[in-house]
């Protein structure tokens, strides 16, 4: 069957699902689906799934499913469960290819079609693509780093496993990738139902399995950040990154690939749990999780010991990080911080104390007196400029 929407035919059985999780969003989601609504590429439906929202949310999208057909809402009890909604979207999808994104952001209007082309032309199983921050409160648009272009390889496509940087070149985010349903069924691969990273499991396996990833380095989805997004609570959930790698590095010694990918993961490890621990906001969840990554999640991911020279440079900073790690406790390893940073902070204020009391010399000085004389302008000269040039 085929149905219409302003003249124009679409098909029942889409190339492309998205499928959008979405929870209290009535302040973005109009915006959302419009900017989808307009993609200059046509095949594809929406699949909105609702967490059990308590706001407009539901009642917005459908008043737009009034307006494009490609929209269907599903409504799910409330679970705080990203991955779960996720998970249940994919259930209900018909496309050959996915694409997870999030009722809160917005999207360039070629996106699909772009990197639609660029899965065609590279016959991949996996495209990854660049992003941007949208700062809800300024309303200003920042660089994401959704793609580490020092890895991009010069030759696409390749495959997940044989390429070094598999877990380091981009981020986990599933909103900047589309996927080949094929890979997703072949693999079982599913979100985890984690309250945080449920996608990190989902993502970092999909593109080790992938034989054929490509990357389309330009920025097509716009992310909107707000002081009340998932990055901004992670006092909460400490731990949920770790549960993550754990069972991919299960999998990855599953399906005897661990060897292949290892020096990407451990790089990978080293990069997030320092991620989690370096924003964290209170002093004693702090010193909680640096005790779990010294005593337990580095040793059993295999970080702690690993051999530094195999750290890669963009974890240059983590690694001195980690050795510090080794030597102290974390109050020891706080206390050393802090004296850098006061240390730091009182060189500069010293250097400012120094900078004043040789502007006051200078200033006291005949040469500074004979200088300020020479560029001063009396009150009647001032006025006469003032008059030649209109002014008065």
């Amino acid at each position: 069957m085929e149905y219409m929407k302003k003249n124009k035919v679409f098909s029942e059985n889409p190339k492309v699902s998205i499928v959008i999780p979405m929870y209290n969003v009535e302040l973005y989601i109009e915006e959302c689906l419009r900017s989808l609504s307009s993609q200059t590429y046509d095949d594809f439906e929406i699949i909105c799934v609702d967490d059990g929202s308590d706001d407009r949310t539901v009642e917005i999208v459908k008043k737009l499913m009034a307006d494009d057909r490609r929209i269907h809402l599903y409504e799910h009890p409330h679970c705080g469960r990203a991955g779960v909604i996720r998970n249940f979207g994919m259930e209900k999808a018909h496309g050959d290819y996915f694409l997870f994104l999030d009722g809160d952001d917005f999207f360039e209007k070629e996106m699909i079609e772009k990197v639609m082309d660029k899965i065609k032309e590279d016959e991949a199983d996996v495209c990854v693509f660049g992003a941007r921050k949208y700062m809800e409160s300024t309303k200003v648009f920042k660089k994401y780093n959704a793609i580490n272009e020092e890895y991009i390889p010069d030759q696409l496509p390749f495959e997940g496993k044989t390429f070094p940087y598999i877990f380091n070149i981009c981020s986990a985010t599933p909103w900047s990738k589309m996927f080949k349903r094929s890979l997703i069924e072949k693999w079982h691969i599913q979100f985890m139902p984690l309250e945080r990273s449920n996608d990190v499991f989902f993502v970092r396996f999909a593109m080790a399995m992938a034989q054929r990833i490509t990357i389309l380095n330009e920025v097509l989805v716009n992310y909107r950040q707000s002081s009340g997004s998932l990055q901004a609570t992670n006092d909460k959930t400490p731990l949920d990154w770790y549960s993550a790698l754990v069972e991919l590095k299960e999998k990855l010694y599953e399906y005897n690939i661990f060897d292949d990918v290892e020096q990407s993961f451990i790089n990978y490890c080293l990069s997030l749990g320092m991620y989690h621990l370096n924003t964290l906001k209170s002093g004693s969840t702090f010193c909680q999780l640096y005790d779990e990554l010294k005593f337990n999640c580095f040793v059993k991911l295999g970080v702690l010991d690993y051999d530094p020279i195999k750290f890669y440079s963009y974890n240059d900073q983590k690694s001195v990080q980690l050795e510090k790690m080794k030597r102290y406790t974390s109050e020891e390893y706080l206390f050393e911080e802090y004296s850098e940073w006061t240390g730091e902070e009182g060189y500069w204020r010293d250097r400012r104390k120094k900078a004043e009391q040789e502007m006051r010399s200078i200033k006291q000085s005949l040469t500074f007196k004979i200088g300020k004389a020479a560029l001063f302008i009396p009150g009647k000269v001032k006025s006469t400029i003032g008059d030649k040039n209109g002014k008065k």
